[in-house]
């Protein structure tokens, strides 16, 4: 039996929270806090330090028993967890070399370090986190998301890259709706993941089974230039039609995206012109709208 204090154990919370180990080592001595205890926010002491980046008490509560793996109440969250999601690389590097459960999924939800660190960017975090065996298996159980899939979305470029070696494939579909991270990173802007993807085999013209959209859909409809430059140099069909009947062209007409417009108007119909002198017409249009690289242009016409 415990002679716990409730008060002394909120100290105990408080004084792991604001980094004071004095305090820390005077109350753990006295035998009435109790060091797994979560407080009325519902974070351990070890919880608590992790948040704030207090890597020697972090230490000292590992050192005197603290629980590596018990998680908050409501968002069931270990240290490993807030360490990953904060980017404190030193904790996450001493949890992980202390035991902490690399895999932790936050019971049913399948939220793990690493899928935390991918949706961040925190790349050393996600090097850290594979190097002591973190599954890239376990998804986020509401939608059917990975890693893979949250790094590609939110644009972190070298994250992808840690995480490319551990797939055998980039296609890994959301299952709601069928679409790949290519798609959604075609859809968001983030040409470089864009590229990366179809360096590693993406299927350019990935449809969303809901409505039957393309990758090259929603980049027209949303005007990225150089991301429908891309995709139709790797063979994305140009005059998919989707289910509510609007094709790549039809939709950038609908959203007045006037470069992507022409360009697709061009490239559907290359025998009305001279592929060099459709890309040189269109460059000029672009320069009298925008201050644009026009490379993508020059790269997809050289090809017709």
């Amino acid at each position: 039996m415990n002679n716990y204090n409730l008060y002394e154990t909120l100290n105990l919370y408080f004084a792991s929270c604001q980094g004071n180990d004095v305090k820390f080592l005077e109350l753990l001595k006295s035998g009435r806090a109790d060091i797994n205890a979560r407080s009325n926010n519902g974070y351990t002491c070890l919880c608590g330090a992790t948040m704030n980046g207090q890597l020697h008490m972090v230490k000292l509560l590992i050192e005197h028993g603290a629980d590596l793996n018990k998680t908050t109440y409501e968002t069931n969250m270990s240290s490993l967890h807030i360490a990953s999601d904060r980017g404190h690389t030193q904790i996450v590097e001493l949890l992980l070399k202390s035991g902490a459960d690399v895999n932790n999924g936050r019971m049913t939800v399948g939220i793990t370090p690493l899928f935390i660190a991918s949706e961040k960017g925190h790349v050393n975090i996600v090097r850290q986190l594979l190097s002591f065996g973190a599954t890239i298996e376990i998804v986020r159980r509401i939608d059917g998301i990975s890693p893979l899939f949250m790094a590609c979305q939110n644009g972190h470029l070298d994250v992808l890259n840690e995480l490319l070696p551990y797939y055998k494939t980039v296609d890994i579909a959301r299952p709601s709706d069928g679409i790949t991270p290519l798609f959604i990173a075609a859809e968001i802007g983030h040409l470089e993941v864009v590229e990366k993807l179809i360096e590693n085999g993406a299927d350019v013209n990935n449809l969303n089974v809901e409505n039957g959209k393309t990758p090259l859909y929603v980049a027209s409809q949303n005007g990225n230039v150089d991301i429908v430059c891309t995709l139709l140099r790797h063979g994305a069909i140009a005059d998919y039609v989707a289910n509510n009947g609007h094709t790549p062209y039809s939709i950038a007409s609908l959203h007045s995206k006037h470069v992507v417009m022409n360009l697709l108007n061009y490239y559907i119909k290359p025998t009305a012109h001279h592929s060099l002198c459709m890309a040189m017409m269109l460059m000029e249009e672009i320069r009298a709208y925008y201050i644009l690289d026009c490379t993508s242009i020059i790269e997809l016409f050289q090809m017709m």
